[in-house]
């Protein structure tokens, strides 16, 4: 059974037009309706991802987002989980 899916967003998710297909939206839709993880990363903080995580139902504190390149992962309510950021 598959218990989390991470996605890249930039080039794999999103399209050239920084959009999410309709057939991606479907598939998530439907492994989140089974329970599994659907954890975004990117290079981008939080909130080039929030918009994104919004539509396609990736909320709350089970759910969750890597952010800046791996520096902070984080629950989809916005909660840090871990930093590992240079000074």
């Amino acid at each position: 059974m598959i218990k989390l899916i991470a996605l890249d967003t930039d080039g794999t998710l999103l399209n050239s037009q920084g959009q999410i297909q309709s057939s991606s939206k479907e598939a998530i839709a439907k492994a989140l309706a089974r329970g599994v993880k659907v954890v975004l990363c990117s290079g981008r903080p939080i909130a080039g991802l929030a918009p994104y995580m919004n539509e396609l139902g990736i909320t709350g504190q089970d759910q969750y987002a890597v952010t800046l390149n791996g520096a902070i992962s984080r629950r989809a309510s916005g909660e840090i989980m871990t930093s590992d950021l240079i000074a």
